[in-house]
């Protein structure tokens, strides 16, 4: 009996012409998805809201890996409206995006602030 070939990723160029983006990518962990879709074949898409940042490591990391792989493009992902804009953008340059890390988290007035069971939380019993 043939077995079906895993779909798991098996070589660096296993992203080539993959197009994935990167919320929170200006951040240290985003930096680090960036540099893996890069150093495996692919076009990392840096997406977040502090435009001065985005463009910093986009241009760090372009230096350092040796690549024009590596793109910025502003969103707010507190918006519909600025998701939209994103998605329309990189759609119209590169007809599709092959994948999304969901690296960033909204600031608001809770962040940092360390998480406590409520009292009225729900118990989970067996």
């Amino acid at each position: 009996m043939k077995t079906e070939k895993s779909k798991l990723m098996k070589s660096p160029s296993d992203l080539e012409n993959k197009i994935i983006v990167i919320t929170g990518g200006a951040g240290l962990i985003g930096r680090g998805f960036v540099k893996a879709v890069v150093e495996n074949g692919g076009t990392a898409i840096i997406a977040d809201i502090d435009e001065l940042s985005g463009r910093t490591v986009k241009e760090e990391l372009s230096k350092e890996l040796r690549t024009d792989k590596i793109e910025f493009i502003r969103v707010d992902i507190t918006s519909k409206e600025s998701i939209k804009r994103m998605t329309d953008a990189i759609v119209n340059k590169h007809n599709v995006i092959d994948a999304l890390v969901n690296n960033a988290y909204p600031r608001n007035k809770s962040y940092g602030n360390k998480l406590t069971p409520s009292l009225s939380s729900p118990t989970v019993s067996s």
